[in-house]
C-alpha cells in the first residue's frame, strides 16, 4: 500500500482520511511480522512549536523532531497543519485528531479482535473512557490501562514496570495520553523494549471521551476555531500555550513557505505497511 505525504518542516504528514488512517492502524495491529512497535503522531501547531523553539533547538525540541520524522505515520491534528499543507499546494484531505481517531477505532478493533491498553489520565477519568468505549463497542477488549503517572527522570521512572505490564497483556494497538512532547519522547526511548504493534500518541483524548472537557461545536471545528472554544472553557491552563502558538504560527507559517520556496518537495508517495 502507498500513501502520499506532505512534508511541514521535514516531518512527512499523512494526506489520508480518518477511514484510511484507521485501516492502516488495523493492518500493523494485525500483522504478524513486525520487527519492532510502529509509532503514530497526532500533530498540531503545539508539535511544531515545540520542535521548533524560539532559540535553536534544545535537546528535547531535537528529540521531538526525530520522533515525529521517524514515525510510521504523522495525522493532520490541528487546523494550522491543514493550511500549512495547503499553502504548499499538497492538501491533507482533513483532521484526523485523537478525539475522534480513538472511538471510531475502537469499533474496528472490537470487530477485529485486537485489544488496546491506554497509558496516561486519572483512575476515575479512565474508568469513565472504559465505560463508555466498551458501551458503543461490547465486545472491545481492554487488555489494561495504566495511570501512573510517567516521570523521564532516570531516578524516578517506572516505566520498566510499565512498559512489562504492555507487554504481559499482549494488547495489540497502544494509546499514549501523556500529552505532547511526553508520549512521543518516551515511546522514542522505549521503542525496543515494546512488543506492542502499534502506539498512537493522543494526548488529551480522554479528556472529551470521558465527559470530563467538552468539544467545541463541530462548525469550530471544521472552520479553525476549536482552539478558542477550549480557550474559552479552560483559561488558565490553555492562555499561555496558545497565546505562543498564535504569536509563533505566522512565522512558522513564513519558515514553510521560505524552506519550500529555496528547497522545493514534492509530495511523494511512500510505500508502507
Amino acid at each position: 500500500m502507498t500513501r502520499s505525504t506532505c512534508h511541514i518542516l521535514d516531518i512527512p504528514v499523512a494526506r489520508l482520511s480518518q477511514q484510511q488512517v484507521i485501516a492502516q492502524i488495523i493492518e500493523i495491529a494485525a500483522s504478524k511480522n513486525r520487527s519492532k512497535s510502529e509509532y503514530i503522531a497526532t500533530l498540531n501547531l503545539d508539535f511544531l512549536v515545540n520542535a521548533y523553539p524560539w532559540q535553536g533547538g534544545t535537546e528535547a525540541s531535537k528529540q521531538l523532531l526525530r520522533a515525529l520524522q521517524s514515525a510510521t505515520l504523522v495525522t493532520a491534528d490541528g487546523m494550522p497543519i491543514v493550511w500549512l499543507s495547503k499553502l504548499l499546494g499538497a492538501p491533507v484531505p482533513a483532521r484526523v485528531t485523537g478525539a475522534d481517531l480513538v472511538p471510531e477505532l475502537a469499533k474496528v478493533a472490537a470487530e477485529q479482535g485486537l485489544s488496546l491498553y491506554i497509558l496516561g489520565g486519572r483512575q476515575e477519568q479512565m474508568e469513565r473512557v472504559i465505560k463508555q468505549l466498551k458501551t458503543a463497542s461490547p465486545h472491545l477488549e481492554i487488555a489494561g490501562y495504566d495511570t501512573r503517572q510517567v516521570i523521564m527522570s532516570a531516578e524516578q521512572d517506572a516505566s520498566s514496570d510499565i512498559v512489562q505490564k504492555i507487554n504481559d497483556s499482549g494488547a495489540k494497538i497502544l494509546l499514549l495520553c501523556l500529552g505532547n512532547p511526553k508520549q512521543e519522547l518516551w515511546f522514542a526511548k522505549h521503542r525496543d523494549q515494546l512488543n506492542v504493534p502499534v502506539a498512537i500518541g493522543v494526548g488529551g483524548t480522554l479528556n472529551f471521551i470521558s465527559g470530563c472537557v467538552k468539544r467545541a461545536p463541530k462548525w469550530m471545528r471544521k472552520s479553525g476555531l476549536e482552539w478558542l472554544y477550549r480557550l474559552w472553557r479552560e483559561p488558565k491552563r490553555l492562555l499561555r500555550r496558545y497565546t505562543k502558538g498564535l504569536i509563533r504560527f505566522p512565522l512558522i507559517a513564513l519558515k514553510v513557505l521560505y524552506r519550500n520556496y529555496r528547497h522545493p518537495i514534492e509530495t511523494t508517495q511512500d510505500s508502507v505497511l
